[in-house]
């Protein structure tokens, strides 16, 4: 048999993109919000030159960190796991004005070009293979169809098949089958919720409601059943102060005003009280469970969506609050309603990625024919129920301006009493039902709690049923 001659190996330039391995190492530095929508796709595979190599894996490890990248940041990791990059290195990336500033265009690319550069590699390998007599041909081929699919998947390493996904909820059926391994929400407090699965990780929550109707109190009595079931929960208020909240969690408890707990000398049964409360929560391991309050004068959503990330990773968060969207500033040029539909949707997409739930206030505008809060009335734009898993409507008729003790609550409760009474509508539930219930509110303390609905007094029944204290169930 004639020997075939294999054909000499050919000096070729690999294909590389070093101008938008640059570009996008600087948006990743400049703006790390948009690490989160390339990431999934991108690897340090994607990169050829080392010194990139190097930063791209410095930006992600402070990302697993839970840290923000930022030139300081990033060089301080340098130190430890790339001393082949310095901070004028980085420095110099941050300023390169090379290979565009669309991340998912650029992330395209890198893609693209580790693609060719894979393909040439494995079909020369198979080709000087396909030379050598001692290998089975079908062996060869059988190798050349995994790498392909191999190149294939480059970039689409996130997407996953039915069949895998059918199998792991196989997994969670099992685990559902026995209470130590059950896949369950957070749970708030409130049973009409939380035998639906409570609050659920990668939800978006919008908690909406006119003003004084109770956002606020609503979601710190969640956070607060959730803290008291050991969970970690982020808070972040656009409006109060760590102290001020804690005083209300504190009034939650102990029935005890929060303006009276900042401001006034607390007679001695109440000082005994708060004080003893007070001083037996401070002395809580966080891992008793914990809100975790974000006391900085935050407005603009980067600055949230860093703190949540941080504390994902390094507290173990179960879910986080933002008090509220209308507080947050949009940036110049940009309308209010464009701001929010683009904020809700970042909040939903963090909440994807982290595993987390997030819950939203947002401010119901006034609507003199009809004082029941509905879907249409969230201000800004329609487009953050658009973006909610779970839109939550709280109504408390005794609240409404004008004010009017007789005011009813809508039907099914019309024939049940106001007083120290709220309704909570869940009106959109993506992954579930909706429907309504009532529940007690003390407006001394400012909280939300479950109360049956035999405790509460119907219109006209006369003598009115003492309130049931609060219980976390």
């Amino acid at each position: 048999m004639k020997t075939i001659p294999t054909p000499p190996q050919m000096a070729v330039a690999l294909p590389s993109a070093p101008d938008a391995e640059r570009a996008i190492l600087k948006l990743f530095l400049a703006y790390p919000n948009v690490i989160a929508d390339v990431r999934e796709s991108l690897s340090d595979a994607d990169f050829t030159d080392a010194k990139n190599r190097s930063l791209f894996r410095c930006i992600m490890s402070v990302l697993d960190d839970g840290d923000e990248p930022s030139l300081l940041s990033v060089s301080n990791k340098a130190r430890s796991i790339a001393p082949d990059i310095d901070a004028c290195f980085i420095a110099e990336t941050v300023a390169t004005d090379e290979g565009g500033n669309d991340p998912a265009y650029l992330c395209r690319v890198l893609n693209q070009v580790r693609v060719r550069r894979e393909l040439w590699l494995r079909m020369e390998d198979a080709a000087s293979r396909a030379l050598d007599y001692s290998v089975d041909p079908a062996e060869i081929i059988e190798q050349v169809r995994k790498d392909l699919g191999d190149i294939q998947s480059v970039g689409q390493e996130h997407i996953v098949t039915d069949t895998r996904v059918y199998g792991e909820l196989c997994r969670i059926m099992v685990d559902n089958r026995q209470p130590e391994t059950r896949h369950e929400g957070t749970a708030t407090g409130f049973d009409w919720l939380d035998v639906r699965g409570g609050l659920r990780p990668t939800d978006l929550v919008i908690v909406a409601a006119e003003s004084s109707q109770g956002k606020t109190s609503f979601a710190l009595s969640v956070a607060l059943n959730a803290r008291l079931r050991s969970h970690k929960i982020a808070y972040f208020s656009l409006e109060m102060s760590s102290q001020q909240l804690c005083a209300r969690l504190l009034a939650m408890q102990t029935n005890i005003p929060s303006s009276s707990i900042l401001t006034s000398p607390l007679n001695d049964n109440e000082f005994g009280v708060a004080y003893d409360y007070a001083a037996n929560l401070s002395k809580r391991s966080e891992e008793e469970g914990a809100i975790l309050l974000d006391d900085r004068p935050l407005s603009s959503i980067d600055g949230i969506i860093s703190s949540i990330r941080s504390m994902v990773v390094k507290r173990g968060i179960s879910g986080a609050v933002v008090d509220f969207l209308q507080r947050l500033s949009p940036p110049r040029g940009t309308s209010q309603e464009v701001y929010l539909a683009y904020v809700a949707q970042r909040l939903k997409n963090l909440a994807r990625e982290c595993g987390i739930w997030i819950m939203a206030l947002s401010q119901l505008s006034r609507d003199r024919d009809s004082v029941v809060p509905n879907l249409n009335r969230v201000r800004g734009s329609g487009e953050i129920n658009e973006a909610s898993d779970l839109t939550i409507l709280l109504y408390r008729p005794e609240a409404v301006v004008p004010f009017s003790a007789t005011r009813p609550f809508p039907e099914p409760f019309s024939q049940y009493s106001t007083k120290d009474c709220a309704m909570i509508t869940i009106a959109k539930n993506r992954n579930g039902s909706t429907g309504a219930f009532l529940c007690g509110f003390d407006a001394q303390a400012t909280h939300f709690y479950e109360k049956p609905l035999s405790e509460i007094p119907t219109i006209g029944a006369g003598a009115t049923t003492e309130k049931s204290r609060f219980t976390f169930r």
